[in-house]
């Protein structure tokens, strides 16, 4: 199945967290077009290829961003029972605006997971939403493909690590958090440790350098440490050469690696540290998203 046809699943599941544009009849609009987008996704997870069809216009199409145009309802004969490979895109709307009572536009971005071979990639798109008949139905779909210069593109890779993740039952208690900052330059992570010695917490700032070309991290303690990495891909993980200083003023030095296990765990792991030129020990955390363990860890897309 090609991606420009899974972009099916996006335009509906989009608006699930649209906001109003403000005016009431606006309001209107975008709730009905939540629930468009609810009974769509049901459809979906039916596997109900024609009841997918009918939220089209009977002359709508998509253009993805290599320029191929086909019908909505074709598309939907293309959709897949069971899960999409690579899983889910994740998505994020820039802007919904009423035209006339009867038209709304929707600009917005996915992201989608790698696949394989295939690199995580960023898609910008502008869908039409029209009301026929009194349902709202898409008409257009037009895809562009997204700056690969940008600085959000170019942590597109390291996107998966976006979500809530909890320490695996019988490690340590660790909980993690990873998000967009809101100007989609750099990813923020939070972590929370507890130890016997007590409680500490680290947060990061992780980004494109534009003078040395790479991927940085910037990282900062509640005890007062902190230190820089630089992040490199090595095929299915992530390698971070990292320097700080501890709060007491020691020198450190540590080589971490992230990966996304087969069970969609996180596996964190530190090698040939050391602290003031004396070898640091090893560390092998597993973290697994909280809603995986919330469900008994249902497993996870590898990406």
């Amino acid at each position: 199945m090609t991606r420009h046809a899974t972009a099916l699943v996006l335009f509906f599941d989009l608006c699930l967290t649209a906001s109003p544009c403000g005016a009431a009849d606006e309001a209107e609009a975008t709730a009905a077009i939540r629930l468009a987008s609810q009974q769509y996704l049901a459809a979906l997870e039916r596997g109900d290829r024609a009841g997918v069809a009918a939220f089209w216009t009977e002359r709508g199409d998509l253009i993805d961003s290599r320029g191929h145009c086909t019908k909505g309802r074709v598309l939907a004969a293309q959709i897949p029972v069971g899960k999409l490979p690579g899983g889910a895109p994740k998505m994020s709307i820039d802007s919904l605006r009423e035209v006339t009572p009867e038209v709304v536009i929707e600009d917005g971005r996915v992201q989608w997971p790698a696949v394989g071979d295939t690199e995580a990639q960023l898609v910008r798109y502008t869908a039409v939403w029209v009301r026929q008949g009194g349902k709202w139905l898409l008409d257009s779909v037009r895809e562009s493909a997204a700056d690969p210069n940008t600085h959000e593109a170019r942590l597109q890779a390291l996107s998966w690590l976006i979500g809530d993740w909890i320490g695996e039952e019988g490690g340590p208690a660790i909980e993690m958090s990873c998000q967009w900052s809101l100007d989609r330059h750099f990813l923020l992570r939070e972590v929370r440790t507890k130890s016997p010695s007590g409680e500490l917490s680290i947060s990061q700032r992780i980004g494109w350098d534009p003078a040395s070309g790479q991927i940085k991290s910037w990282t900062f303690d509640s005890e007062g440490g902190h230190g820089t990495g630089v992040w490199s891909r090595d095929d299915e993980r992530w390698l971070v050469s990292a320097t700080g200083v501890l709060p007491d003023g020691r020198p450190a030095t540590t080589r971490n690696s992230y990966s996304l296990s087969d069970t969609g765990e996180l596996v964190w792991e530190s090698h040939e540290s050391s602290i003031a030129g004396a070898p640091g020990p090893a560390h092998k955390v597993r973290l697994v998203r909280k809603s995986a363990r919330s469900s008994d860890r249902q497993d996870s897309p590898r990406r």
